[in-house]
């Protein structure tokens, strides 16, 4: 489990941090082309020696983390893919809007396969700052399931296109869902993307 290090929120898919040792951890993601480019969240790979992809049919893939961006949470994975992969079409996050109907999709406890639970769009332009520097992004709130290995999976709206990926819940010291839970906007991994996979990650300007 990842801890964001502030009360009450918890995100999923980081080993806990401390001494040396083997540990498997999980979490989702999804492809967003057919060369075998995957989005998820960078807490589910961070620290990891080694990072695999098991997609629906059951084969399994050795990925290269591309690329991540701390401020957005998001990370790129790329796989040789030896089969025709099922590609998710990005959606436009600005144009969601409250009581809309989304689906989060992913692995929760790992039990596999694409798991779905169903809910609203709670609130939107939530500011959470992700990274812990003072630069929050404004993200989707959802009362869609979320659970620990739903993160990095896709938040999906009813139209089938991706609208944000699924990263955090708030859970006010209970670790499970409680109908609370944050998804980064589709538009803010969007416009990372082209960096993350060019250079790996984000160069942002500043004044001060």
């Amino acid at each position: 489990q990842f801890f964001h290090g502030f009360p009450g929120f918890q995100g999923f898919g980081e080993p806990p941090r401390g001494e040396r040792r083997t540990q498997m951890s999980q979490g989702s993601g999804f492809v967003i082309d057919r060369e075998g480019w995957i989005l998820t969240n960078r807490h589910v790979v961070d620290d990891a020696d080694n990072v695999w992809v098991t997609t629906s049919t059951g084969k399994r893939y050795g990925a290269k983390v591309v690329g991540r961006d701390a401020r957005t949470d998001v990370a790129v994975l790329k796989i040789t893919p030896r089969e025709p992969l099922t590609v998710l079409p990005l959606g436009d996050s600005g144009k969601v809007e409250p009581g809309e109907w989304v689906m989060a999709v992913g692995n929760p406890f790992g039990l596999g396969g694409n798991s779905v639970s169903v809910g609203v769009v709670s609130f939107k332009g939530r500011p959470l700052d992700l990274s812990e520097r003072g630069t929050p992004i404004e993200m989707i709130q959802t009362d869609a399931a979320i659970n620990p290995g739903n993160s990095g999976g896709p938040l999906i709206d009813a139209e089938g296109r991706v609208v944000g990926i699924n990263t955090l819940i708030m859970t006010q010291g209970v670790a499970q869902s409680s109908g609370v839970g944050f998804a980064v906007p589709i538009n803010a991994a969007k416009a990372v993307l082209p960096q993350l996979k060019e250079k790996g990650h984000v160069t942002r300007g500043w004044l001060g």
